[in-house]
C-alpha cells in the first residue's frame, strides 16, 4: 500500500493489528510508537494496540499504562476500556470488568472487538447463551472468519446445540480440513 502512495501513518493501525494477530508483539510495538504530530484519536488507537502487545508479552502493568494513556488521548476509546476490562478479568475483579466492559459497549455496541470480548467474557462467566448470541452476530457479519466460527461452535456445544456446532464448523473444515481446534470441536459435536 505504501508503494502505491498510501500515507504511512494511515497504515499504522491495520499493520499493528496484523502483527498482533500473527503473534508478533515486538513488531506491533515498533509500529505503535507515537509522534507529536499525530491526532489524539490515532494516538489513542495506537496506545491500545501497544497495550495489547505489552499484555501479550506479560508486561501487564505497562499494558495498563498504555490503556490509561489511550483514555487520556480519547476518553471514548472503547479499545482502552476493553483492554482494561481484560486485565480486570485476569485480576479476578469481575465487578470492575463489568463496569469497564459496559463503558466499551456504550461507546461501540456493534464493534467487532466489543462483540468478540462480549462472547469470550460471556463464555468465561458461563453465560453460554450470551456467548452464542455475540458470536452469532460476528459470524453473520463476517462468515469467513474462522475465529468467529470457532467461538460460536464452542458456545453452541456448551448449550447442547451439537447440530448447530456441526453446521457452524462445516465451512471451516472445508477451507482448512486439518484445523486442529475445528476438528476437536467437530469430534465433540458428533
Amino acid at each position: 500500500a505504501q508503494v502505491d502512495g498510501a500515507d504511512r501513518v494511515l497504515l499504522l493501525r491495520p499493520l499493528a493489528r496484523v502483527k498482533l494477530a500473527l503473534g508478533k508483539p515486538d513488531q506491533a510495538l515498533k509500529l505503535t510508537e507515537l509522534s507529536d504530530d499525530m491526532q489524539p484519536s490515532l494516538k489513542a488507537d495506537l496506545l491500545v494496540l501497544r497495550g495489547r502487545a505489552l499484555v501479550s508479552q506479560r508486561k501487564r502493568e505497562d499494558g495498563r499504562k498504555a490503556f490509561d494513556s489511550a483514555l487520556k488521548q480519547n476518553e471514548n476509546s472503547f479499545g482502552a476500556y476493553l483492554g482494561l476490562a481484560g486485565l480486570a478479568v485476569a485480576d479476578k475483579n469481575n465487578d470492575e470488568a463489568d463496569k469497564l466492559f459496559a463503558r466499551a459497549v456504550a461507546i461501540a455496541p456493534d464493534n467487532s472487538d466489543v462483540l468478540m470480548f462480549q462472547g469470550a467474557y460471556a463464555r468465561f462467566k458461563k453465560d453460554h447463551k450470551g456467548a452464542e448470541a455475540a458470536f452469532q452476530k460476528l459470524v453473520t457479519r463476517q462468515p469467513g472468519r474462522i475465529d468467529y466460527r470457532i467461538g460460536l461452535a464452542q458456545a453452541q456445544l456448551a448449550t447442547g446445540n451439537h447440530e448447530g456446532a456441526i453446521k457452524t464448523l462445516a465451512p471451516v473444515l472445508k477451507a482448512a480440513p486439518n484445523h486442529p481446534t475445528a476438528n476437536y470441536l467437530r469430534a465433540l459435536a458428533a
